[in-house]
């Protein structure tokens, strides 16, 4: 990962990662959610952190 701390906002995540177009910035959301339950599952907690006002951190300090 280029930048581990960086946080990325939710516009960022869905114009990078769900290139649909007709996507929400919800749809990001729901996404990380069963992101973290999956590895919530493999004992890996904290990641993606919540980064209030900006979207989320995948490295780094939370």
């Amino acid at each position: 990962m280029r930048s581990p701390k960086r946080a990325f906002s939710r516009e960022e995540l869905l114009v990078n990662c769900l290139p649909e177009g007709d996507s929400q910035e919800r749809t990001v959301d729901s996404h990380i959610s069963k992101l973290r339950k999956k590895l919530e599952a493999l004992d890996i907690q904290g990641v993606p952190a919540s980064v209030w006002g900006v979207g989320y951190r995948f490295g780094g300090e939370a």
